[in-house]
């Protein structure tokens, strides 16, 4: 293995392809996106990025 993790910028981030690529080989990522980007959740569910995020739990510390 070369590489433990990846970071990936907004350009790259929205190309299906590359988190396809990631995911398949199971390797851990962040990709950035827009936020009206469609992301593919866990359960194959599709959702906007900011209803995703508007969806989490606050965290209060």
């Amino acid at each position: 293995m070369l590489f433990g993790w990846v970071a990936v910028d907004e350009a790259y981030g929205q190309a299906r392809y590359v988190r396809v690529w990631l995911e398949e080989r199971r390797r851990a990522h962040v990709l950035a996106t827009k936020r009206n980007d469609i992301l593919i959740i866990a359960t194959g569910r599709e959702a906007r990025a900011d209803q995703l995020v508007a969806a989490l739990p606050v965290r209060v510390e």
